[in-house]
């Protein structure tokens, strides 16, 4: 598209999104043309004389638009103009004659002194005391300012929507801001360290600068943080640092940054040799303090009247509970705090339903609350108990600046907490949690597979908690009716590195054997339109991979299985935005917490609706999500959605789909790990479908050497349970 160039006067601005990125206005040229700006137009007003450089595009409904890249209004170029410009209405408590004084003092570059120097530089004018100063200052920022602040960010390199980011952040001191120290950018956008850097080289900072190393520094904990290690040892930290930086003699100069920050104490802080982010380290303490204050205080009934209603249970139901799910019933209830593990169909379900009826037998009035880290396997939870239940942030209240209504000031009212799919816990929710636990009050009962995948987030909370010796039973007997299902007993063969066995039979779990990617995923291709062909629906089968990449990879099966699942149909609107073309119809998953929408990371819907503004021409994307409608908007579709018909297995963690198709390759070599595999054909509830090789599904079950990640819970909480005893 041809850039072209085009001055005059916005004469309405028809639309302008919430965040400002994105505008629709009606634009007057010099020779007298009517045409719609479209884009990034921050900061313009009616009747604004302006200079726009854009792309004509045409729209199939509002016809011939100009897409904008970038505008500025008309400045002064000359004193003539400067003074006019000043003694026009757009300034405040300025005449001609004043307007002639300012000229003659600051020059033909009067606007730019004012708008970098503020407003004292008018005070050196005869006439202009401080409040007039301030007032004609105020004017000419009002006026200019957002101008003044993206010329310069556009021209460091920034995105429009990071130099938005910034203005919003720091005003008219953005351009101070980013100008000493680029690396400020890395707090309030997306940008990583190496646009950040490649921005810093242009304004000329110094290799061995405290600034970069200490943005460095920063990015290293950011890295490790998302490979799960709440902390790195300090001499980690250094290596890492200097291989990003690419210095070879840096070493001193990085350590004595690295003090400095420590000395500071609000980023980061130290615990002998181990180096936290502030808040990580936080999160544990204030895990391990209250666990120990949970286990300690025994918030449990007497043992005695456990027993007896108990038996009840048993007789009322006419069942009989495997020894070790009495045992976990009456420690739960008894002692106040209990970690319950086990593999499928070992009875983690009907162990937490006898918990609690036995409860309400004892107290019919008892508060019990239900959560899990995220929406699936909350909806699963109340499906399997018949009690409420929903997620962790949803319970907590999380508001967007605010952090969660419920905390130790404002306990959650309840006499039972239960808290499955623990495995998925990480530090700082578990942090919020148990923050919002009255330790005189609740029972926790906390439900999971130790043997899964542990959170995406930091941390590794469930298996500190059983390694700190906080009381756990762990269930290992596998029940008559689950030991049919072929799927329960192969993922206990997986756990105890064993391959698996198949009786063809029972028609639950297949494993199709193929070496070569690409027929790999045409074999999953296949098997999911056999599914279909047999009556299910594309919301009951998940195709699960352990990477992005390749061809059988989230990416490229995603693509295939739209335009199996959900063709192109002219009858459904849909929309693209960069690789990914979102269609009504299709299955996707919510990528990140939002707060605002009560949507969050892990969340799977379906969109019901694609429409396109009246007026703006701006994109809605309304995703049917558990039990709600969410509405998304320009560049939120991009960023907090993805196609899900095929996820991550770490994606999945916390869900059940009826069907489970998952590629097993020596292609995904890097990420051939027994938990890997045992956690994606656990969230099978009829089939599973293996398509890949022996060998790669070998060397899978062969790996059970856990990823370590650097934790320092455990020793907190074994720790604080030294100081109550003592």
């Amino acid at each position: 598209m041809q850039l072209e160039t085009l001055q005059g006067t916005v004469k309405k601005i028809i639309f302008e999104s919430e965040d400002g990125e994105f505008t629709v206005a009606r634009f007057e040229t010099d020779e007298g043309e009517f045409i719609s700006l479209v884009g990034f137009l921050y900061g313009i007003q009616r009747d604004d004389y302006i200079t726009v450089w854009g792309s004509r595009v045409y729209h199939p409904k509002y016809g011939e638009q100009l897409k904008v890249s970038r505008w500025e209004k008309k400045l002064p170029s000359n004193r003539e103009q400067l003074v006019a410009y000043l003694s026009s209405p757009f300034v405040k408590c300025v005449g001609p004659q004043l307007a002639e004084a300012i000229a003659d003092q600051l020059g033909e570059n009067a606007l730019e002194l004012i708008m970098e120097k503020g407003y004292e530089v008018l005070t050196e004018v005869k006439g202009i005391g401080e409040i007039k100063a301030k007032k004609i200052h105020e004017s000419i920022v009002e006026n200019l300012e957002v101008q003044h602040v993206m010329k310069h960010l556009l021209a460091f390199g920034l995105t429009p929507k990071t130099a938005i980011k910034a203005y919003k952040e720091w005003g008219g001191g953005a351009v101070n801001i980013v100008s000493s120290d680029p690396y400020r950018l890395m707090d309030i956008d997306s940008i990583g360290f190496l646009r950040a850097d490649a921005i810093a080289q242009k304004l000329n900072i110094g290799q061995e600068s405290p600034q970069r190393i200490r943005a460095a520094v920063k990015y290293v904990m950011e890295q490790a943080e998302g490979e799960g290690h709440c902390y790195l040892e300090r001499e980690e930290i250094l290596q890492r640092t200097q291989k990003l930086l690419n210095i070879e003699e840096g070493e001193e100069t990085i350590n004595s940054v690295l003090e400095k920050m420590l000395s500071h104490g609000s980023e980061i802080i130290a615990e002998g040799s181990k180096v936290y982010p502030l808040s990580l380290f936080n999160a544990e303490i204030k895990v391990a303090e209250k666990i120990s204050r949970l286990v300690a205080n025994r918030s449990g009934v007497s043992i005695k009247l456990a027993e007896k209603f108990l038996e009840d249970f048993e007789a009322g139901l006419g069942i009989k509970l495997a020894p070790e799910q009495k045992e976990a019933v009456l420690e739960v209830l008894s002692r106040g705090f209990l970690i319950l593990t086990g593999g499928p169909g070992t009875g983690k379900t009907a162990t937490v339903n006898a918990v609690i009826n036995v409860l309400r037998r004892i107290d019919p009035g008892a508060e019990v609350i239900l959560v899990s880290p995220t929406g699936r396997a909350g909806q699963r939870l109340m499906e399997v108990t018949g009690e409420k239940a929903g997620t962790i942030h949803r319970l907590l209240n999380f508001k967007p600046g605010e952090g969660p209504e419920f905390n130790r000031d404002n306990p959650l009212p309840c006499d039972l907490l239960v808290v499955d799919e623990v495995s998925m816990l990480d530090i700082e929710l578990a942090a919020s949690l148990f923050d919002a636990v009255d330790p005189m009050r609740t029972m926790v009962l906390l439900v999971g597979d130790a043997d899964q995948l542990p959170s995406v987030g930091p941390g590794n909370v469930l298996h500190d908690l059983m390694k700190a010796g906080v009381p756990t039973i762990r269930l290992t007997r596998i029940f008559r009716q689950s030991r049919e299902s072929q799927i329960v007993t192969n993922a206990h063969r997986i756990n105890a590195g064993k391959l698996i066995s198949i009786d063809s039979s029972k028609k639950d779990f297949f494993f199709i054997k193929e070496e070569d990617p690409e027929k790999i995923a045409e074999i999953i291709i296949q098997s999911c339109r056999r599914f279909v062909e047999l009556g299910y629906s594309y919301s009951d089968i998940q195709v699960l991979s352990p990477m992005r990449k390749g061809p059988i990879g989230t990416v490229n099966l995603n693509r295939r299985l739209q335009e199996l699942l959900n063709p192109r149909d002219k009858s459904k609107k849909e929309y693209r935005f960069g690789s990914n073309i979102y269609r009504i119809g299709d299955k996707i998953m919510q990528t990140k917490n939002n707060y605002t929408k009560g949507v969050f990371n892990g969340d799977v819907g379906l969109i019901e609706d694609i429409e396109e503004e009246e007026e703006s021409g701006e994109i809605r994307l309304t995703a049917r999500i558990r039990e709600g409608l969410v509405t998304y908007t320009g560049d939120e579709i991009g960023e907090e959605l993805i196609p899900a018909y095929c996820i991550t297995i770490h994606k999945s963690q916390g869900s059940e789909y009826p069907i489970i198709i998952m590629p097993v390759s020596t292609s995904h070599y890097i990420m051939l790990a027994r938990n890997l595999i045992y956690t994606g054909i656990t969230r099978a509830k009829e089939k599973v479908v293996l398509v890949g090789t022996m060998k790669a599904l070998a060397i899978a079950v062969k790996n059970n050497r856990m990823v370590i990640r650097n934790t320092g819970l455990k020793d907190k909480i074994v720790q604080q349970f030294c100081c109550i005893k003592g």
